[in-house]
């Protein structure tokens, strides 16, 4: 794994959507796979699988510096918001996975997609880490995972990489794990584009 910081104020110029950007290097000739965008404070952390060659960070800083995210905005409206089954998972529950949401998803087969799963949530002590996935409900396949949050302010989180997106109607299901420490995870909202 290989991280870039940028800042807000200077390289994005206090214009930043992280699904955008997700959007602009998913479609750009950077090799390297995307993992994670995330932003703390003036602090943009773009995370790759790989590091970048020499000329994928010169596409990097390309995309950042021509980075206008007002068209997007305009589009990325929620498709769904769900429900939110359980907001306050306990922390005596370490290490094992509880059901947050679950989504009723019609299939790739009958053209529904999903782009982006946003979630608010935070954790109530900063010593404390948690997980986030979505999966299907019938197969167990993993459609998007996050590792190792620890933010104790409500924070949009991008649950990253969508992929195994089952063909026919499924039960797709969020679940959250804390992994480490006492304190709880509360879940405020859950959006799917």
């Amino acid at each position: 794994m290989s991280s870039y910081i940028r800042s807000f104020s200077s390289d994005f110029n206090n214009k930043f959507d992280q699904y955008f950007l997700r959007e602009q290097i998913q479609n750009s000739l950077i090799a390297s796979t995307l993992l994670e965008i995330t932003k703390t404070n003036d602090q943009i952390e773009i995370t790759f699988e790989n590091p970048l060659t020499g000329g994928d960070l010169t596409i990097l800083d390309n995309l950042i510096s021509i980075h206008d995210p007002t068209q997007f905005e305009k589009d990325k409206i929620p498709y769904n918001t769900l429900p939110v089954l359980s907001g306050n998972i306990k922390s005596d529950s370490l290490n094992t996975w509880r059901l947050v949401s679950i989504y009723d998803f019609r299939g790739t087969n009958n053209n529904a997609d999903i782009k982006y799963i946003d979630i608010i949530s935070r954790c109530t002590n900063s010593n404390s880490d948690y997980d986030i996935r979505m999966i299907n409900r019938s197969s167990g396949d993993i459609i998007s995972t996050i590792s190792g949050l620890n933010n104790t302010e409500f924070q949009i989180i991008d649950l990253g990489n969508i992929s195994n997106l089952p063909g026919n109607r499924s039960v797709l299901e969020i679940h959250i794990r804390i992994n480490s420490n006492a304190g709880n995870v509360i879940v405020q909202n859950i959006n799917i584009y």
